[in-house]
């Protein structure tokens, strides 16, 4: 949380300084968040030929530079206002780490910074006036390369000179993992009276060029500097050498301790202590202690310590991932990570408004290919599951019965990118073999891949021929748990063996139709995307209309970049409490007819 808020201070102070390019700044203020994230106010003073718009233009010229040379987005203007004679610019912001154009900068810890043969002479160099200008681009793509040597020195805070070579040793006792260093080189920004760096910790060393520490602030003053600058302008790309204002320096700081992990520990020993004395008082305890569930525990205790390991398991890989879940509300970029990063707008549902709503969302299609794709598959393939088993159990010929179960095994274990070349082969128009077929009975090649209406039936039927086979172990499992002496009964009393199908077996599979029931009832609002995808590819658009689905729209989204996390965690959510609300559904419905639920 420390380090995220200087990084942030940083990059505060750098935009500061980008703005003040274009115009004078009175203020600058900078708040930060609980969670790490901060903004940058910036009062500019209103002068003859700056208005609204032309800051408002700049600011964003600023952003885009910014983005291009960092590959991503790291700036956001949040709002623009005129207070007085003067305008107000807010803007949030995201870590310098990866941020360019602003300046080159570094920020890392002790140790790493020691194991840095580059780093570790850096103090040397500066000392003899030697200025690092790699990546000094700035937004607008000027290039600075400092041709003036400008010695910066160490200094403690005591006031105490110490030896830039003693830097070199990569055993100085600076390089710890407690300290950190940060470095900078800023070169071309004007009008600049004084920078200042805020850190969260003691300043242990710091550089003598124009510097100056109040407490764990550092203030730099700019120095007038003979500098190259390339660029383009109009057009045309030039070189010219002048004098630019530059900030150069560092700082070696030691964190003050972060009592954030302890204060959350402590809250969570609080929270379950008050727990267990609540199980005391209230008597919940006793209860249970005293319970018929409690004994049972006690005497197969040896059991249930073979159950934990899997429990444990269950629950780091299960439950704890769910934590993620709340990216859906945020927009989520990898510098702020789950936790880190901003929330979405209209209290964090931006994304499901934009996925209900938005025209290029067509949830309106995607919702229709998903539910009836799923309703053909629950129509055809689970009873067709249960029939197929019913049609072994019958089989007399014991050989014959295990050969053509283990025959309609096999499909299962074909990877749907095998079973899409079988498709094509069957399919094509070019040398199909039903196209053959059609055309030896005087019939015309159809185009598969280019008629959508075709594509619900051959996706059902692909799932049907996969799966119906392995369905039937569960049914088949059911159907060997059947006493035998209902049969015998059944038998005696006249009962045929199609009768005794309706009567006994039926019956006593219920309770394994109805799980799977529930189970697949979860499905409806679910797809295969692996099935979809290897049959009809990522840009077959003739087949879009009847084949897309959620979790194309998920692939798509997640093509983007971090971008789409948010977004595609708020579709797979959407899916989840549908999916959990139709097994709930399906759960009071089974128990209705007197057989088992889920819970």
């Amino acid at each position: 949380m420390k380090l995220k808020s200087i990084i942030k201070t940083i990059v505060i102070m750098t935009i500061a300084l980008a703005i003040l390019t274009m115009t004078g700044c009175i203020n600058v203020h900078t708040t930060f968040e609980k969670d790490g994230s901060g903004e940058c106010t910036v009062v500019i003073q209103k002068q003859e030929g700056v208005d609204k718009s032309a800051i408002e233009k700049n600011l964003e010229k600023i952003c885009s530079g910014v983005a291009t040379q960092s590959q991503r987005e790291r700036l956001e203007i949040k709002s623009l206002e005129e207070k007085g004679d003067s305008f107000v610019a807010v803007i949030k912001f995201k870590p310098i780490a990866d941020t360019k154009g602003l300046g080159s900068f570094s920020f890392e810890t002790g140790t790493s910074f020691g194991t840095q043969l580059v780093q570790r002479n850096l103090f040397s160099q500066l000392s003899k006036g030697v200025i690092p200008t790699r990546n000094l681009v700035n937004y607008n793509n000027s290039t600075f390369k400092i041709s003036e040597k400008v010695a910066v020195n160490p200094k403690t805070t005591s006031g105490e000179e110490i030896l830039a070579d003693d830097f070199k040793s990569n055993t100085n006792a600076y390089y710890t993992e407690e300290n950190y260093f940060f470095t900078f080189v800023i070169c071309g920004i004007e009008n600049v009276t004084s920078l200042t760096f805020e850190f969260p910790g003691e300043i242990l060393v710091y550089s003598d060029f124009n510097a100056t520490i109040d407490g764990n602030k550092l203030t730099v003053l700019p120095q007038k500097v003979t500098a190259q600058e390339t660029g383009i302008k109009n057009g045309e790309p030039f070189i010219q050498v002048g004098e630019y204002s530059a900030f150069i320096g560092y700082v070696v700081f030691k964190p003050s301790f972060d009592f954030t992990p302890y204060i959350i520990i402590g809250a969570i020993v609080l929270i379950v202590g008050a727990l267990i004395t609540l199980g005391f008082t209230t008597g919940a305890f006793k209860k249970f202690f005293k319970s018929k569930t409690w004994g049972k525990m006690v005497k197969n205790k040896v059991l249930y310590l073979f159950v934990l390991p899997g429990l444990i398991i269950f629950a780091l890989f299960n439950y704890a991932p769910m934590v993620g879940i709340i990216v859906a509300f945020k927009n989520y970029t990898v510098d702020g990570g789950i936790f880190g990063s901003e929330w979405a707008n209209n209290f964090g549902f931006e994304h499901f408004i934009t996925l209900f709503t938005h025209p290029g969302s067509e949830f309106g299609m995607i919702l229709r290919n998903t539910v009836l794709m799923a309703i053909l598959k629950f129509v055809v393939c689970f009873p067709a599951a249960i029939i197929l088993a019913l049609m072994f159990n019958a089989l007399k010929n014991g050989f014959f019965k295990k050969a053509v179960q283990t025959i309609s095994y096999l499909p299962y274990f074909v990877s749907w990118v095998v079973v899409s070349n079988i498709v094509y082969l069957l399919l094509t128009s070019n040398g199909g073999i039903i196209n053959q077929v059609i055309v030896a009975f005087g019939g015309e090649k159809i185009r598969f891949y280019s008629e959508p209406q075709y594509w619900w039936g051959i996706i059902t039927i692909t799932s049907l021929w996969k799966s119906v086979g392995w369905g039937t172990i569960v049914y088949l499992a059911a159907i060997t748990a059947i006493n035998p002496d209902l049969y015998e009964a059944a038998s005696i009393d006249g009962a045929t063996p199609w009768r005794q199908l309706w009567t006994v077996t039926l019956p006593g599979m219920m309770p394994v139709i109805g799980i799977q029931l529930i189970l697949n009832a979860g499905n409806l609002i679910k797809d295969d995307f692996d099935q979809i995808f290897s049959l009809v590819g990522e840009s077959n658009y003739e087949l879009r209309e009847v084949t897309e689905v959620f979790s194309s729209l998920v692939y798509r989204n997640l093509q983007g970049g971090p971008k789409g996390f948010s977004s595609s965690t708020a579709i797979s959510l959407v899916q989840s409490i549908i999916s959990l609300g139709l097994v709930v559904g399906a759960d009071v419905i089974v128990r209705k007819t007197d057989n088992p639920g889920l819970w």
